[in-house]
């Protein structure tokens, strides 16, 4: 009800209705990160999440 208050156009509106989308990301995610055998700082844990996320968004519609 919210996204069509906004007025969001149809297409985003479809994607942004449903939690898939937020979900498959962190499955995406969560399959890169378990590959990572040792995280050695906060900034390196920050960029292998920065990067499974890029590739989980090349992967969406």
């Amino acid at each position: 009800m919210t996204l069509h208050r906004l007025g969001i156009p149809g297409h985003l509106r479809t994607s942004l209705s449903s939690t898939h989308l937020v979900e498959s990301a962190l499955l995406i995610l969560e399959a890169k990160a378990r590959r990572v055998k040792r995280w050695r700082s906060g900034q390196q844990a920050e960029r292998w999440v920065g990067m499974a996320l890029l590739h989980a968004e090349s992967r969406f519609p």
